[in-house]
């Protein structure tokens, strides 16, 4: 899961990681620690804590995937 696509569930701008992490009951260092995709075991307790992640996911993958390569 891409961490922008958390960040955008939870809100854009100032405060978003903090409260991500309070979700998770984490440190605000250690989400901004995620780089670009969040880590498994957090990406699984989101996903069970807000279900609409994981639709938002699998349409990011799907879009993802059907983008490809350019073929130019």
């Amino acid at each position: 899961m891409r961490t922008a696509i958390v960040v955008s569930y939870f809100g854009p701008g100032r405060g978003s990681k903090a409260r991500i992490a309070r979700s998770l009951g984490v440190s605000t260092a250690a989400v901004a620690k995620w780089g670009e995709t969040v880590p498994d075991g957090s990406a699984y307790q989101l996903i069970r804590r807000f279900p609409e992640l994981d639709r938002m996911d699998k349409e990011d993958w799907a879009k993802s995937s059907s983008s490809g390569p350019s073929t130019e």
